[in-house]
């Protein structure tokens, strides 16, 4: 391979490296609230430019004012074999359309902040909310697009058999824009959305070398000769 056609097609790999982790940059903040592994907040105390910290996430840019009034946003965090899963949970008194469906309808984005190390991303997300009668309908898009258009149909508690509630992201996806529209003809009272990621610590600890594990071995053996010169 030529000089020009190696550097050409690295060129190309770093590229789509970068275009792989590409999405929306941070969201803009001008206040900052650190929730620590999660919390409540009032979805009225969030004005232009508010942004929640959640462990390594940022979220921010949110346009909820057709949330219902009194409307509460909480945050949870759970790690469980090396991911993360940070759920966050729209709660309040969605109020049923009669005879058509209530439309509400809001939007977010959401980004990998913290330190991390290579390979970070998005992995998945996945969608619920509580119903106890009635029929309504949730949609959940994400920009980019994940695998799969979420969309649920709930009859009282139970989902439909043709909802989907769960979909994938390609590699090295760190930020996104999550988009809900919820049909109430029910009893909605919560709206939640899991993100799975992968984080990996920016400085994993090092794997000692064969040499400096001989040299320990050595070390820990001089130490046990030293105890029964002792006695």
């Amino acid at each position: 391979m030529t000089k020009k056609l190696l550097k050409t097609t690295l060129g190309l790999i770093f590229a789509g490296a970068l275009s792989a982790g590409a999405a929306f940059a941070s969201p803009t903040c001008l206040s900052t609230t650190n929730l620590g592994d999660g919390g409540s907040v009032a979805a009225a105390s969030l004005t232009s430019g508010s942004c929640l910290v959640v462990n390594d996430l940022t979220y921010g840019n949110f346009h909820i004012a057709n949330l219902p009034v009194g409307a509460s946003i909480s945050f949870n965090t759970n790690t469980l074999g090396g991911l993360d899963y940070y759920q966050i949970s729209f709660d309040g008194k969605f109020k049923a359309g009669k005879p058509a469906a209530k439309i509400y309808s809001w939007d977010y984005e959401v980004a990998i902040t913290g330190p991390t190390g290579i390979g970070a991303g998005f992995t998945s997300i996945d969608a619920d909310f509580t119903q106890t009668v009635g029929k309504s309908t949730r949609t959940l898009t994400t920009s980019p697009l994940a695998s799969d258009v979420i969309t649920q149909v709930k009859n009282g508690p139970n989902l439909t058999n043709t909802s989907i509630s769960h979909a994938d992201f390609g590699l090295g996806l760190t930020s996104l824009k999550i988009s809900e529209i919820l049909a109430d003809l029910g009893t909605v009272s919560s709206v939640t959305s899991t993100l799975t990621a992968f984080i990996p610590p920016q400085n994993p600890p090092e794997v000692p070398e064969p040499f400096t594990l001989a040299l320990l071995g050595g070390g820990l053996a001089g130490m046990s000769l030293l105890r029964r010169k002792k006695r």
